[in-house]
């Protein structure tokens, strides 16, 4: 299906959000520590190791210019059948997050050591917890450091977002070239592994092949545009 028969699936329902990592917003990635300072949670090693948010884990570095680097996860939890960090051994921790968007698990720094994000225990009874509130597209609450004290993810101005599915070319603006941009990478790249796309990567429910649900998903995306 190339793009001259694409225009077929427009007036088709879009599926629900797909289950590809998602990425962090440019315009929304730091965080702020009282002892630590700001923490950037994208573009670690030239966005090869940044930060990743899947559907239960999380991966990647986040870089404090005061701590330096915090890592997330490897991107591949052994735990609950691959879907978790156990967080029982050095070799396979992470953060992970549950079925409400709460946090758990622990991240480590080289220089700070570990910071804890199950913070449901200490926070919870204030809505504090560390968490994802996928509504929003934002992580809220505090993590903790046994060396560092809090992590701030609830500042009002300054916070970590996802990345808006709808800015597909990842300029910071939701518009028309964005659906232009999906449609020539979508047509040059149906039924193709991934990676592919010069403007994106179309492959938006991250079953690691380019076809029309992927399609169908970016309408639903570049509908519900960006907040």
């Amino acid at each position: 299906m190339k793009i001259q028969s694409v225009v077929v699936a427009v007036g088709v329902a879009a599926v629900a959000l797909g289950a590809t990592a998602q990425d962090i917003d440019q315009a929304r990635k730091f965080a702020w520590g009282e002892n630590t300072g700001w923490t950037n949670w994208r573009g670690a090693n030239g966005g090869a190791q940044e930060v990743r948010v899947a559907s239960t884990f999380m991966s990647g570095y986040v870089w404090g210019e005061n701590i330096g680097w915090v890592t997330l996860g490897d991107g591949t939890p052994g735990g609950s059948g691959g879907t978790n960090y156990a967080n029982t051994s050095g070799t396979d921790t992470g953060v992970n997050i549950a079925a409400n968007g709460d946090l758990f698990g622990f991240a480590w720094a080289e220089n700070v050591g570990w910071i804890n994000f199950d913070t449901r225990a200490t926070l919870s009874a204030f809505n504090q917890q560390a968490r994802l509130d996928l509504a929003a597209r934002r992580f809220r609450g505090y993590a903790w450091g046994e060396n560092i004290g809090w992590i701030n993810l609830d500042n009002a101005g300054n916070f970590v977002a996802l990345r808006c599915l709808a800015d597909y070319n990842d300029d910071g603006l939701d518009d028309i070239l964005d659906f232009l941009d999906f449609l020539q990478d979508f047509s040059d790249c149906e039924q193709s592994p991934t990676p592919c796309g010069a403007f994106g990567q179309p492959d938006m429910n991250g079953d690691n092949l380019i076809d029309i649900l992927d399609f169908l998903d970016f309408l639903q995306f570049f509908s519900d545009g960006c907040p």
